[in-house]
C-alpha cells in the first residue's frame, strides 16, 4: 500500500512540474492582452489556446448577404468573457511558432469550451478531440458562426497563402441571378433579354470584391463571360475587367456547339499565361463543371493551379 501511495505522489509531483500554471488578474492591462479569439498574452508570454481554432482577426463570414467580422466578434467575445476576472492557464507545451499551448480558465470555466460552445471557435480535431461535443452543440443550435457562411480558419489560412503566392486560376460563378438557362429571346447585347442579378446577387458581387481587396490579392487579369450577369458580377466585384468569349455559357441548345472551341480557347489562353499572378475567370456553372468536373453555387469562388487541380473553395452566400 505504501508503494502505491509513493508512486501516486511522484506521478502527481511530475505532472505539476511539467504542466506549469500561469495566473494573472486581467484588470492589469500590462499583464493581459487579447490578440484574437484564441491567443492571449499573459505577463509577456504569448499563449495559444490548445485544441481550438477561431477565425483569423481579418476573417469575415456572411449572413443574409451581409459581411460579418467573425474574427473580430470572436476576439470581443473573449474580452467580454474575461472582463476583470482572474485568468489561469495550464501549459501543455509549445507550438510550431514557439507559442505556449495552454487551456485557460476564468472562475474554473474553460475559455476554450466557452468559445466553442457559443459557436465562435471550432474543435481543432487535427490536434485534439476534447471539444467535439461542444462544437456539436453549437452546430446543432445554429450558434455564432454556425448561422453564417464561413471557411474553417485552417482552410482560410491555406486559401490566403495560395492567393498571396499567386499563379492560381480563380473561377467565379456569376452571382445570384434567379432562373435557369436564358429566355428564348436572348440577345447577347441586350441585358433585358437575359437573366440578371437580383439585389442579393448585387450584394454578393460586392462581397466577392471585398474579400480580394481586404486581403490585397494581386491579379494578372480579370476576364468575364459576355453574358450580362457575369459582366455585372465582375464590374461590381473588381470594377475593371475584359470579356472573353471562351467563358460564355453553352448551356442552351443554340450555344451547345460552341463548347469544344471555347474550352480549347480557354486552354490556349492558360498555356500562354506566365503563371506569376492570379487569373480570374467570371463565368457559368456549365463552364466550371466542364473544366473542373465540379459543381458550383452562385457566387462561389474556386481556386486551382494551372492544371485545374482544386486548391480551395469559398462560398459567398
Amino acid at each position: 500500500m505504501k508503494k502505491i501511495l509513493l508512486v501516486i505522489f511522484f506521478i502527481s509531483l511530475f505532472s505539476n512540474l511539467f504542466a506549469g500554471v500561469i495566473t494573472v488578474t486581467s484588470g492589469s492591462s500590462d499583464n493581459l492582452k487579447v490578440t484574437d479569439g484564441d491567443t492571449i498574452v499573459l505577463n509577456g508570454k504569448k499563449i495559444r489556446f490548445s485544441g481550438i481554432d477561431t477565425p483569423e482577426i481579418n476573417q469575415t463570414c456572411i449572413k443574409n448577404f451581409k459581411i460579418e467580422k467573425c474574427g473580430v466578434i470572436a476576439k470581443n467575445l473573449l474580452i467580454k468573457k474575461i472582463s476583470q476576472s482572474k485568468v489561469e492557464c495550464i501549459e501543455e507545451g509549445k507550438d510550431y511558432f514557439n507559442r505556449i499551448l495552454a487551456e485557460c480558465f476564468v472562475e474554473n470555466e474553460s475559455l476554450s469550451k466557452y468559445l466553442v460552445r457559443n459557436g465562435y471557435a471550432f474543435a481543432y480535431q487535427k490536434y485534439s478531440k476534447k471539444f467535439i461535443e461542444d462544437e456539436n452543440f453549437a452546430k446543432k443550435n445554429n450558434l455564432g458562426i454556425w448561422a453564417t457562411t464561413f471557411q474553417y480558419p485552417w482552410e482560410y489560412r491555406k486559401t490566403i497563402k495560395y492567393l498571396k503566392k499567386g499563379g492560381n486560376l480563380i473561377f467565379i460563378r456569376h452571382s445570384l441571378a434567379p432562373g435557369n438557362g436564358d429566355p428564348s429571346n436572348f440577345e447577347i447585347d441586350e441585358c433585358s433579354t437575359q437573366r440578371n442579378l437580383n439585389n442579393n446577387g448585387i450584394a454578393q458581387s460586392k462581397i466577392i470584391g471585398s474579400f480580394f481587396k481586404k486581403n490585397r490579392i494581386k491579379f494578372e487579369e480579370i476576364l468575364s463571360s459576355e453574358w450580362c450577369r457575369c459582366k455585372d458580377t465582375a464590374k461590381l466585384a473588381f470594377k475593371s475587367f475584359k470579356t472573353f468569349d471562351a467563358l460564355n455559357s453553352f448551356y442552351d441548345v443554340k450555344f451547345a456547339d460552341n463548347k469544344s472551341k471555347q474550352l480549347e480557347d480557354l486552354q490556349k489562353y492558360i498555356n500562354q499565361w506566365d503563371g506569376k499572378k492570379n487569373l480570374v475567370f467570371v463565368t457559368h456553372f456549365v463552364v466550371i463543371s466542364s473544366v473542373l468536373n465540379k459543381g458550383s453555387a452562385s457566387g462561389e469562388i474556386l481556386i486551382t493551379d494551372r492544371n485545374f487541380n482544386l486548391l480551395a473553395t469559398i462560398e459567398t452566400m
